[in-house]
């Protein structure tokens, strides 16, 4: 079933302002440079941990009290307004990089041109089909259809049939009653897609990554990895990528269901 919703306008501007507040580098350079140092990229994961707890502890919070007690005001304003231009900028410069994820062969264009035959690799087919353009985010107060690269940890983003799941994110809230579902094989290799209820209760099961494609429902999630911290960044970099048997996912609350362990994918 489709959903006829109404595109949010685009904000080439505000890409434009955010680029130029983090020294005018492309998404690709800034990316490259992010790549230097193994100690920052494990730094930039550290942190990264940090954020999915605060905001999985919000979420817990916000299910079982509701959107007007004290202790949720923080997701409440978030849900409300997203990031402003300024605290993006700020966000992005906590995250090391744009959201932006090193391909399994990293080659210069020069030497893509002269052997195209590198982009007709498997891994390199799959890598590209599951790479977002775009991606519906609340910023300054308005919803927008944004360039993914921009996206940061703590943006508030919308999901819908068809779409790329632009980053790592957890589910805050399903419109409608069906369940979300998420095709989620490029990644996992699962061949059957992840199903999201309203009454999930498990960071596990809320849990989607980029490259994957919504086939039901309609949600609202906010991203806890960009770029580097991905789990396709990390997949790929262990050369786990594109997956040639489903990856058992270990659970990351606690609960003792299996999953990737925490610390290898934050």
């Amino acid at each position: 079933m489709a959903y006829n919703r109404k595109s949010p306008p685009t904000s080439n501007r505000l890409y434009k302002e955010e680029k130029e507040d983090f020294s005018v580098q492309t998404p690709v350079e800034l990316f490259c440079e992010n790549q230097t140092s193994v100690d920052n990229t494990s730094r930039r994961m550290t942190s990264s941990a940090s954020v999915i707890d605060q905001i999985w502890t919000d979420i817990i919070v916000f299910d079982s009290v509701g959107a007007v007690e004290q202790g949720t005001k923080s997701l409440q304003s978030q849900l409300q307004a997203g990031w402003t231009t300024d605290q993006a900028s700020q966000r992005r410069e906590q995250d090391g990089s744009f959201n932006v994820v090193k391909p399994p062969i990293d080659c210069p264009n020069w030497l893509c041109i002269l052997l195209p035959c590198i982009n007709h690799l498997a891994s390199m087919k799959a890598f590209k089909a599951i790479q977002p353009d775009d991606a519906e985010v609340l910023r300054n107060s308005k919803w927008i259809r944004y360039d993914a690269a921009s996206l940061v940890t703590g943006d508030v983003i919308r999901l819908e049939e068809g779409d790329l799941v632009p980053a790592d994110c957890v589910v805050i809230s399903i419109e409608d009653d069906d369940d979300l579902l998420v095709d989620l094989a490029a990644v996992t290799g699962h061949e059957r897609p992840k199903s999201i209820s309203k009454s999930a209760s498990t960071r596990s099961k809320r849990q989607l990554y980029m490259g994957g494609r919504v086939v039901q429902g309609r949600a609202t999630a906010m991203v806890t990895a960009v770029g580097p911290q991905t789990m396709l960044a990390t997949l790929i970099r262990e050369t786990r990528f594109p997956p040639k048997e489903p990856i058992l996912e270990v659970s990351m609350d606690g609960s003792g269901e299996s999953g990737i362990p925490l610390e290898s994918i934050s």
